[in-house]
Order: C-alpha cells, then sequence, then structure tokens
C-alpha cells in the first residue's frame, strides 16, 4: 500500500504488502526516506487496486532515486533535520496560539454575555474590540464567532438599550 514511510532502526520482519528498501554503497537509510517522503504524490499517482491503493515491485524499482555525492546527501539531510524541527516548532506555536486565543475569545464574549451592570458590559466590550485581531483571526472562529453575535445581540448585549428580562415574551408588535 501507499502510505507513510518508515524508517526501522532494528531487524524487524514485514509481512506481504510492504516493501523494504536498503540502501546499498553507504547511501544513508534517512537519505532514501526523505526521497520517498518528497516524492511521496508521485508514488501514489502510480497506484492501483480496487480496496486500498498499491504500488507494485516494478513501479519501486523503476522509481528514479537521485543520489548526490554522499557528502552533499549528509548535508542535505542535517539541513531537512533542522528546518523540520522548525516547522515542528512553529506548529507547536501555532496551536498554543490559537488554544490562547479561543480562551481569549470565551473569556472576553462570557464577560460581555455576563456582565451585570452596565459599567461591566462597557470594560467587556472594550475588551472584545481591543482583542478583535485575536479573536477574530482564529482558524475556524467565523462560525462560532457569528454565534456568539447573535447570542449577544439578542441578549441585549451589543447596544445600550435597557436589559430585556426573561418574562418579556417575545411576539409580533402591536402595531401589525
Amino acid at each position: 500500500p501507499v502510505g507513510p514511510t518508515n524508517l526501522a532502526t532494528e531487524d524487524c520482519c514485514i509481512g506481504r504488502g510492504l516493501a523494504r528498501l536498503r540502501p546499498l554503497g553507504g547511501i544513508p537509510s534517512r537519505w532514501i526516506t526523505l526521497v520517498l517522503e518528497a516524492f511521496e504524490d508521485d508514488l501514489v499517482s502510480q497506484a492501483t487496486g480496487t480496496t486500498f491503493a498499491a504500488i507494485s515491485k516494478k513501479v519501486i524499482e523503476r522509481f528514479p532515486i537521485p543520489v548526490p555525492p554522499l557528502s552533499e546527501q549528509h548535508k542535505i539531510i542535517d539541513r531537512v533535520d533542522e528546518l523540520m524541527q522548525l516547522c515542528d516548532e512553529l506548529e507547536s506555536r501555532q496551536r498554543s496560539r490559537e488554544t490562547i486565543g479561543a480562551s481569549l475569545r470565551r473569556s472576553c464574549l462570557d464577560a460581555l454575555a455576563t456582565g451585570e451592570t452596565e459599567e461591566e458590559v462597557r470594560v467587556a466590550w472594550a475588551r472584545v474590540r481591543r482583542n478583535w485581531d485575536t479573536i477574530a483571526g482564529l482558524n475556524g472562529s467565523a462560525t462560532p464567532l457569528r454565534q456568539d453575535v447573535l447570542q449577544l445581540a439578542i441578549r441585549g448585549r451589543l447596544n445600550d438599550q435597557q436589559r430585556v428580562t426573561d418574562d418579556v415574551s417575545i411576539g409580533a408588535p402591536e402595531s401589525l
């Protein structure tokens, strides 16, 4: 099957449907792994099968693997590993920022929704406005943010009008 490329760090057995590639001539296994990962889409495009996508031994044998000088392979591997570490750090920071941003959004909007006095609502609204770029800039935040805004609007929290109490009935205006 065409899927994740793994690098075995110890002797192990594999079953049918898996291919083992062993580099020759001192080529680092990590080099082969990087090449396969880089050209995964090319391999997938050659896959066949109805139950799952798979490539044959012939496809693997004919697949061209670039082989620069050994010293260059090591330089490339080191650089790729360094850049992948930076990508991992970036992903971690993005997840952290999104978590913090979601907490900030929830906190700001909850304060706006639960403010008891005009002053609490005014302070909460100012906090929402100060943090709007963070609140609105979260991935996938538009739909829940729209819902939050609608909830605040129907509770009378987005304007200076007197608060609507729970005992007010909702219906058509008497003039209709």
